[in-house]
């Protein structure tokens, strides 16, 4: 029980930092999506994850998971209450089907810039974009509806960043500038990490890969991903925007993920994207 409000029942992902669970208002009897520490949080974590919910409650964007509530349990540890999203993760997706046909990788990809772009002009820096953290929801009608979610590790404007140089995220998405220094990523490393997410949807690989996680940040470092249109059957054009956002210097991709969804937009489908196994 949280706040004699909101019974806990399954787990639904866990992550380093965080776990998930399904949980009912007792009031409403509705379901709600509950995020809990994973251990008993420092002062200083304690104050970040009260600032992640405020910032996320004051985002109103389709494309981002909704924040209904914060709170702190008996014991002083913090919860904060999301709607409850149907559908899978863009991780699950890919396991299931390796790539995504070009048009349906394109619109969710679009989706989530929207998305980004409402977290980036509310002032954070997510951090960690991966398939993991993109949710393929569906709507209604059957169309995939991408929400961006899990801000753990996001960047706010009163991040200290002598205390977040450390390494931070998931290194196959991450800029060259944030493996030598997470507090120096802007919003231009969640585009980069936009643009590998499409480039593995497109292809079922990341951009780099490595035997040990020294070695993939050694190539993201030095070497640039093997073109796209080498790997699958792409546009040129299409291509060209993948390796722009994918850009070794932050000055030479896309600057906003409004740019990038700008620029992806040839690309979209013009109807619904459903997926071909839902029934409805």
């Amino acid at each position: 029980m949280l706040g004699q409000t909101y019974r806990l029942s399954g787990l639904i992902g866990s992550g380093g930092m965080a776990e998930v669970y399904v949980a009912e208002h007792l009031r409403l009897g509705r379901r709600f999506a509950v995020k809990l520490p994973r251990a008993q949080l420092s002062a200083k974590a304690h104050e970040h994850f009260r600032r992640e919910a405020q910032a996320l409650a004051l985002i109103d964007n389709d494309f981002v998971v909704q924040v209904i509530d914060y709170g702190e349990a008996a014991d002083g540890m913090p919860y904060l209450v999301m709607e409850l999203l149907n559908g899978e993760d863009l991780r699950a997706l890919l396991d299931r089907l390796e790539t995504l046909p070009t048009l349906r990788a394109v619109h969710l990809i679009w989706e989530a810039c929207q998305g980004v772009a409402a977290v980036h002009a509310a002032g954070l820096v997510h951090r960690d974009l991966k398939p993991e953290n993109l949710h393929v929801a569906r709507r209604s009608t059957g169309e995939d509806w991408c929400k961006v979610l899990d801000f753990g590790i996001a960047k706010t404007a009163a991040s200290e960043s002598a205390s977040e140089g450390r390494l931070i995220g998931t290194v196959r998405y991450m800029a060259p500038e944030q493996i030598q220094n997470a507090a120096a990523a802007d919003a231009r490393a969640d585009v980069y990490a936009l643009g590998a997410v499409l480039y593995e949807c497109l292809s079922g690989i990341c951009p780099h890969s490595a035997e040990t996680p020294q070695e993939l940040m050694f190539a993201i470092m030095n070497t640039p991903p093997i073109r796209l249109e080498d790997r699958t059957e792409v546009p040129a054009a299409l291509a060209e925007v993948v390796h722009r956002a994918l850009a070794h210097s932050k000055d030479h991709r896309f600057q906003s993920a409004r740019e990038l969804a700008s620029a992806l937009v040839p690309f979209c489908r013009t109807g619904p994207t459903v997926d071909p196994q839902l029934s409805l």
